[in-house]
C-alpha cells in the first residue's frame, strides 16, 4: 500500500482514516461503518484493496471490526516533518533509477517545501 489517501477520501461512510502519527502514517478500517461500496478498491492505484463475497461479520469485540496498518515515514534533513512513506520513498527512487533519472539524495531527502526552496536557489529564484 502507497497510502496515498484516496481510499478514505472516496469512502461515503468514513470507514477508512488516514492520519500521519508521528513517525508512522496509519490508516484504519473499521468494518462496523463499511457499507461494501467497493469504492476504495477502485480508485486504488496499487490494487491494495480487494473486496471479497465475506460482508457478514459478526463479533462480541468491536475491536475486532478494526484493522490498522502503519507506515514508517520519511523525515525531511532541513526541518522536523515526516513528508512521506519510506514504502513511497523508495519507490519512488527505484522507477527513478529504472528510467536513468538521476536525483541528487540532498533534494530527495528534503521535504517538499526544502525542495522549493533547494530548486529556487538552483535556478535563481530569490524566496
Amino acid at each position: 500500500m502507497k497510502s496515498c489517501g484516496a481510499c478514505a477520501a472516496v469512502c461515503p461512510p468514513n470507514a477508512i482514516t488516514v492520519v500521519d502519527e508521528g513517525e508512522y502514517r496509519v490508516i484504519r478500517l473499521f468494518y462496523g461503518r463499511c457499507i461494501f461500496c467497493g469504492r476504495c478498491a477502485d480508485v486504488c492505484p496499487k490494487e491494495a484493496i480487494t473486496l471479497t463475497n465475506e460482508f457478514e461479520l459478526s463479533t462480541e469485540n468491536l475491536g475486532d471490526l478494526t484493522q490498522e496498518l502503519r507506515l514508517k515515514m520519511v523525515k525531511c534533513k532541513e526541518c522536523p516533518i515526516f513528508f512521506d512513506t519510506k514504502r513511497h520513498y523508495e519507490e519512488v527512487q527505484k522507477l527513478l533509477k529504472e528510467a536513468g533519472i538521476v536525483i541528487d539524495k540532498e533534494f530527495m531527502n528534503k521535504c517538499p517545501m526544502h525542495r522549493l526552496v533547494l530548486t529556487s536557489r538552483l535556478i535563481g529564484l530569490k524566496r
